[in-house]
């Protein structure tokens, strides 16, 4: 009845995704006539006695390739690093293309997020666990709150070399006692002889502390933006914002080469417990030197239910009782005949 219930976050009048969990007008109208009416009468069927469940936890069934993460023992107090790691993937006898991933949590209690970084046999160096470099290489998804498993799109991946490595960078949050989180990776393989054609390619609007300017004490509606610009013609695919608590709202707009502009999502009501990498129903064409802003609020008042300390000017950080400012994107180049030119 409140319209509060996680994750309806986006603006539904602005783009149309595959993955928005948001209600309808009409399913709306349906719930509120059920509670009304006094919910279930002697008599009706329970819905939730209809539903069916996997008979695996996995996503597109068994993986072609589990990577176990090292179990990890959680105290029940205090402020924890965040940890890396480095796994290899064992059983990968031979490179492979990868089609899909999913990373499930030990615990989901202490575990807030990950990011990753492939190591490839004989890299004298990292990436970094925001991606960049070689296209052609695999993604393996990370892990977020709210987090679907990752597909990739249809004729669509990245080449996983035998002999690779995994660094994984893990956040966790103590919650009052201890535990042990002991988390996998599940991963699945276009048939052998299978190639897909393209690749995903794609960039972050991130504001780093050399730019960042600390959030006013206060503040209700503290707006940050940033932009990338696409270099050739592409299809736009995802979104992924990421804020900490006083995440208030993020939007995406689109300034075309011919002068004219575009809102293409709006994450109106945006929930730290509900990182969702949102998927265009249709990829929407950018052609090249299309610029896109990433314009962020945070709300640092009082009435942020989630706000840690409204009296702080709050600096950029890890932790979550600091901020961050992620405006993700994935997307495919028109011409796939260049997409193996490093740093796209």
């Amino acid at each position: 009845m409140t319209k509060r219930m996680p994750p309806g976050q986006i603006d539904p009048h602005v783009g149309s995704f595959t993955n928005d969990y948001v209600l309808s007008v009409e399913e709306q109208q349906t719930l509120i006539s059920w509670i009304e009416g006094g919910s279930m009468k002697d008599g009706d069927t329970d819905p939730l006695s209809e539903l069916t469940w996997p008979e695996t936890k996995w996503a597109f069934g068994e993986p072609d390739l589990i990577v176990k993460v090292p179990p990890q023992s959680i105290p029940a107090t205090g402020v924890l690093d965040y940890i890396t790691v480095e796994v290899p993937f064992e059983g990968l006898d031979r490179d492979r293309w990868v089609r899909a991933s999913q990373y499930i949590a030990g615990d989901r209690t202490v575990l807030h997020h990950t990011l990753n970084d492939i190591i490839p046999p004989g890299a004298s160096q990292q990436r970094g666990f925001l991606g960049g470099g070689d296209p052609d290489q695999a993604n393996i998804t990370a892990y977020i709150p709210g987090a679907e498993p990752a597909l990739e799109p249809e004729n669509t991946g990245g080449l996983l070399k035998a002999g690779s490595r995994l660094r994984l960078q893990l956040h966790y949050t103590t919650m009052g006692k201890e535990t042990v989180d002991a988390s996998e990776i599940g991963i699945w393989f276009y048939p052998d002889g299978v190639v897909p054609e393209e690749r995903m390619s794609g960039q972050c609007a991130c504001i780093f502390t050399p730019t960042w300017t600390n959030i006013t004490p206060y503040d209700p509606a503290f707006e940050m933006s940033q932009s990338v610009t696409i270099p050739r013609d592409a299809h736009m695919h995802s979104f992924l914002p990421h804020m900490h608590f006083r995440g208030k709202s993020m939007r995406f707009t689109a300034y075309y080469p011919d002068g004219s502009q575009e809102e293409l999502i709006n994450i109106a009501n945006y929930n730290y417990n509900w990182q969702i990498k949102y998927q265009m129903a249709e990829p929407k064409f950018m052609p090249a030197g299309t610029k896109v802003v990433a314009t962020g609020v945070f709300d640092n008042s009082t009435q942020n239910k989630n706000n840690p300390d409204p009296a702080r000017s709050v600096p950029w950080g890890q932790q979550s009782w600091d901020e961050m400012f992620f405006g993700a994107m994935s997307w495919k180049y028109v011409d796939q005949s260049r997409s193996t030119s490093g740093g796209d």
